[in-house]
C-alpha cells in the first residue's frame, strides 16, 4: 500500500506539484472557455465587432511566439523563474482586458495573455518530465486533461451570468487572484524539481514519454530548439509565422484595393518560408520515395502520412474553434438567447469532446486511426453544418445543443487521435520535432479560422447586410476546412504505427493541455 502511495501523482513528494498543476491549467481552461461565452456583450458595451476574431487570434498568435522563446529559457535557466514571469503576464493581461475602455485595448490584452499562457504551457510541460517518473507521466497528462472538465461545464454559464448580472469585467478580473493562488501552490514544487534532476535522461524516452525539452502545448513538443534538416526553429521563425498571419488576416479585412494584396504578399512571404523551416522536410522527401518505390512506410522515420496526419489536425482545430468562437454572438444576436444560454450550448461540446476522446482510447487499436479520425471529421462537418441553420434567425435556437454536441464528439476522436499517429511514426526519442510542427499548424489554423471569420463578419457589416451573412460565410467555410480534412484522411494509416503510445494516450484523454480558445 505505501509503495502505492509513492507510485501515485498524489503521492508523497508529488501531492502539491499535482495540486498546483491542475489548478492553474482549471483557471487558464476557465478563462479561454469564459471568453468566448462574454465577448457578444464585451462588443455590445466597447464596440469594435470588426475586431471580434482578433480577440481570439492574437491569443494564440501570441502564445506561439511565447512557446517558441520559453523553450530553451526553460532548459537554460530553469522553470520557476519563467513561470513567475508567465503568471505576471497572464495577469497583467487579465487586468488589461477587465479595464479596457475599447475593444483595440482589450486585444493588446489579449496578446499579453497570449505571451504569458505560451509560457506556462511549456513550463508546466516540462514540469510533467523533471516531477515524475515515465511510469506516472500519462497520469499526469490525464490529471491536465481531467482539468478542463469542470471549467468546460460550469464555465460558460458562471461566466454568462456574472456577464449578465454583474460586468462582463468581473469575468476577466475574478480569474487573477484565483491564478495567483494556483500558482503559489505549485511554486514551492517547481523549484524542488528544477533543483533536482530529470527522473529519466532524453536518450531513455520512449514513444509514449518526452523528454523535459521536447514538451508543449496539448501534449509534448520541442522546447523552441527543433532542428529538422539541421536548420533551427527559433524565436525569429515563431515571429514570423505569428506576424505573416496576421498580416494576411488583416488583408483580408482591409478592404484597401492596393493595401489588402500588399499585405497578403508580405505576410505570405514570411509565413511560408518559416512553415518550411518548422514542417519536417525529410517527411516531405520520404513520402516521395515511398510513393516512387511504392513501398509502405515502417513506423520508424517520418514519412507523408505523418505529415498529412499534421494537416488533418490544423484543419479540424481551424473548422471547430472557428465556429465555436462565433457561436454566442450568433446565438444572442440572431435568436436573441441570453449569454448564459449560449454559454450552454457550448458546455455540450465539452461534455461530448470528453466522451469522444474515451471512445477513441478504446477502440483506437481495434477499429484503426484512419477511420476514427474519418469519423470525427464527419461528425464535426455535420456539427458545424448544424451551426451554419442558426445562422438564420427562423431555425429554433435548441437546433445549437444538438449540433455542437455532435461537433464535440468529433473532435474528441479526431484531435487525440492524431496526436497518436504523429507520435507513434516519430519512433523513440524523435517526437519532438514532428508534435512542435503539428502544435504549429494546429495554433495557426486556431488563429488564421478566428482571424477570417472576423473579416467575413466586417465585411458583412461593412456591406450593410447586417451579421448574418458574414455568420454563414465563416461557418460554411469551417464546413470546408472540416470537409478537407476529411479528405486528408487517406493519408492516416490504417493501424497505429508500431511502438505506439496507447497506454499514455489512453490515460491522457482528449484535451491534455491546451489553451486555445
Amino acid at each position: 500500500m505505501e509503495s502505492e502511495r509513492r507510485d501515485s501523482i498524489l503521492g508523497p513528494g508529488r501531492r502539491r506539484l499535482t495540486a498546483g498543476m491542475v489548478l492553474v491549467v482549471s483557471f487558464i481552461a476557465f478563462e479561454a472557455i469564459a471568453v468566448s461565452t462574454v465577448l457578444p456583450v464585451v462588443v455590445r458595451h466597447l464596440g469594435g465587432i470588426r475586431l471580434y476574431g482578433w480577440a481570439f487570434s492574437a491569443f494564440m498568435l501570441a502564445q506561439l511566439v511565447g512557446i517558441v522563446v520559453a523553450g530553451p529559457l526553460v532548459d537554460r535557466i530553469g522553470m520557476l523563474r519563467p513561470t513567475l514571469v508567465a503568471v505576471g503576464l497572464f495577469c497583467v493581461g487579465l487586468v488589461i482586458d477587465g479595464a479596457a475602455p475599447s475593444m483595440v485595448v482589450l486585444v493588446v490584452g489579449r496578446v499579453v495573455q497570449g505571451a504569458g499562457a505560451g509560457v506556462l504551457v511549456v513550463a508546466l510541460n516540462v514540469l510533467v518530465g523533471r516531477g515524475f517518473p515515465p511510469a506516472l507521466r500519462p497520469r499526469a497528462y490525464a490529471a491536465m486533461s481531467t482539468a478542463w472538465v469542470i471549467p468546460g461545464v460550469v464555465g460558460p454559464a458562471v461566466a454568462g451570468l456574472v456577464a449578465e448580472e454583474i460586468s462582463w469585467r468581473v469575468v476577466f478580473l475574478a480569474i487573477i487572484p484565483a491564478t495567483i493562488a494556483a500558482a503559489a501552490i505549485a511554486l514551492p514544487a517547481i523549484a524542488r524539481a528544477d533543483a533536482a534532476p530529470s527522473e529519466v535522461a532524453p536518450a531513455e524516452v520512449g514513444p509514449a514519454e518526452t523528454a523535459p525539452s521536447e514538451v508543449g502545448p496539448g501534449g509534448p513538443v520541442t522546447a523552441g530548439e527543433q532542428r529538422e534538416g539541421g536548420r533551427p526553429a527559433g524565436v525569429g521563425v515563431a515571429v514570423a509565422l505569428a506576424g505573416g498571419t496576421a498580416l494576411v488576416i488583416e488583408a483580408l479585412g482591409a478592404r484597401r484595393a492596393v493595401l489588402s494584396p500588399i499585405l497578403a504578399v508580405v505576410g505570405l512571404g514570411l509565413v511560408v518560408p518559416a512553415l518550411g523551416v518548422v514542417i519536417p522536410r525529410r517527411a516531405t522527401a520520404r513520402a516521395g520515395r515511398l510513393a516512387r518505390s511504392g513501398r509502405q512506410p515502417d513506423g520508424r522515420q517520418p514519412d507523408g502520412r505523418q505529415l498529412g496526419t499534421m494537416w488533418v489536425a490544423a484543419l479540424v482545430n481551424l473548422a471547430f474553434f472557428s465556429a465555436e468562437a462565433f457561436l454566442p454572438l450568433s446565438l444572442t444576436s440572431l435568436h436573441h438567447r441570453s449569454v448564459t444560454e449560449a454559454g450552454v450550448v457550448l458546455t455540450v461540446a465539452a461534455l461530448t469532446w470528453t466522451a469522444g476522446s474515451w471512445v477513441q482510447a478504446r477502440y483506437v487499436g481495434r477499429v484503426g486511426p484512419r477511420r476514427l479520425c474519418a469519423v470525427g471529421l464527419g461528425l464535426v462537418a455535420v456539427g458545424i453544418g448544424g451551426v451554419v441553420t442558426l445562422d438564420w434567425a427562423s431555425t429554433p435556437w435548441w437546433v445549437g445543443f444538438v449540433a455542437w454536441g455532435v461537433a464535440g464528439a468529433g473532435m474528441g476522436l479526431s484531435y487525440a487521435t492524431t496526436t497518436l499517429v504523429v507520435l507513434s511514426s516519430a519512433g523513440a526519442g524523435r517526437q519532438g520535432g514532428p508534435i512542435a510542427a503539428m502544435q504549429v499548424l494546429v495554433t495557426l489554423g486556431v488563429a488564421f479560422g478566428a482571424g477570417v471569420g472576423g473579416a467575413a463578419l466586417a465585411l458583412s457589416l461593412a456591406l450593410g447586410d447586417g451579421r448574418a451573412p458574414g455568420l454563414r460565410a465563416l461557418d460554411a467555410g469551417a464546413v470546408v476546412a472540416a470537409l478537407v480534412g476529411l479528405g486528408l484522411t487517406v493519408t492516416i494509416p490504417r493501424v497505429v504505427p508500431s511502438g505506439a503510445a496507447t497506454d499514455g494516450q489512453e490515460s491522457a484523454g482528449g484535451h491534455m493541455l491546451e489553451t486555445a480558445p
